[in-house]
């Protein structure tokens, strides 16, 4: 069960250094956000799930990549059916929902990055 970030960067002049550095922090930021988020709403029996969450980046010249992910045999399913009970905590669509909750915020967040080494 994962969520992926892709963003197309074979436009961006390779001489402005700076501006993927900072696209990249905040990439990273946003992607450890939706981790820590996505990890308080997974649902909560002995804590596998919530320990199983890792966030993963890969760069190449042309692309930035970063994916939040659950490794356990059971997370796509606990994700995908919201009625489920979960009395010690925790819901479906654990890593859907804060992810779009927060994607405007996570935007911004990145353009802000990069607005910044611009000035």
């Amino acid at each position: 069960m994962s969520v992926e970030v892709k963003m197309d960067l074979s436009g961006i002049d390779i001489a402005k250094l700076e501006v993927r550095k900072a696209m990249e922090r905040g990439i990273k930021e946003v992607t450890y956000d939706l981790e820590q988020k996505s990890t308080d709403e997974a649902p909560i029996h002995y804590g596998d799930l919530r320990d199983s969450a890792q966030s993963s980046f890969e760069t190449t010249m042309s692309h930035y990549e970063s994916s939040v992910s659950y490794n356990t045999i059971y997370a796509v399913r606990q994700h995908e059916h919201p009625e489920y009970n979960h009395p010690k905590g925790g819901k479906g669509k654990y890593l859907e929902d804060p992810f779009k909750h927060n994607i405007d915020k996570y935007l911004n967040h990145i353009k802000n990055m990069i607005k910044g080494v611009l000035k």
